[in-house]
């Protein structure tokens, strides 16, 4: 897979969002949604980047050092909107543009590896998760009416790029420890590629923040795997 060179690894999240948008071809995308009873979920800012990917996870697969493209990341805030603490089990994803059909997304564990900002090799970038990563926070039960906020990647089985005034519209399928199982299918939104404020707080607590970690991978003889549908496991990095 050929990727483009950028001049610089962006540092900030403001510029960060502001190149995805204007030099990697990636739709940024704010929207919100109806919740349902038991779980309110809402996408804070998301990044698709159709059939190329500047997000990847590395990790130690059957094939040695390997990397998966991400050509999705979803900003998102979730609420328990019960009286008790409520802790997830599994978080299915779909997305649906126009009136076509809905799309699986493929989500990719950031627990199981190291997640990159990549578009030169010899320049790689170490996202840190530590603080929003959604898989680890989800570790953790939902407080009762507190919503928690992080980011989660994903893989398509095909390319999915939306594009500005195009309809969009999102389903969640949850379940929890309890075995309490939530559905939450938002409204359809139009898609505007304009950059999140930077002054919502909701976008500072799911801010891009990176490590001082920058990589030459371009002899690290890494092998390059689709998650999708391809049974790879992968054993967290040590």
């Amino acid at each position: 897979m050929k990727m483009s060179t950028l001049r610089t690894i962006v540092i900030t999240a403001c510029v960060l969002l502001t190149v995805l948008v204007w030099t990697a071809g990636v739709t940024i995308i704010r929207m919100y949604d109806n919740p349902d009873e038991g779980l309110k979920i809402k996408v804070l800012y998301s990044s698709y980047a159709g059939d190329s990917a500047v997000w990847w996870l590395r990790y130690t697969s059957s094939l040695g050092d390997t990397i998966s493209p991400m050509p999705v990341l979803l900003s998102m805030s979730i609420t328990n909107t019960r009286d008790i603490p409520v802790t997830l089990d599994s978080l299915a994803i779909s997305v649906q543009l126009n009136d076509g059909p809905w799309v699986d997304l493929q989500h990719i564990n950031s627990r199981w590896g190291s997640v990159w900002y990549i578009t030169d090799l010899k320049d790689a970038g170490l996202l840190d998760l530590s603080e929003n990563g959604l898989d680890t926070i989800l570790l953790k039960p939902i407080e009762p009416h507190k919503p928690v906020r992080g980011i989660m990647f994903f893989d398509t089985p095909s390319p999915v790029l939306p594009f500005a005034d195009d309809w969009i519209r999102y389903k969640w399928a949850a379940k929890d420890t309890a075995g309490t199982e939530y559905v939450v299918l938002s409204e359809r939104t139009r898609v505007r590629t304009t950059p999140p404020d930077v002054r919502d707080a909701q976008f500072n607590d799911t801010a891009l923040h990176f490590s001082k970690a920058h990589l030459d991978l371009r002899r690290a003889g890494l092998k390059t795997q689709r998650w999708y549908n391809t049974g790879v496991v992968a054993v967290p990095n040590k």
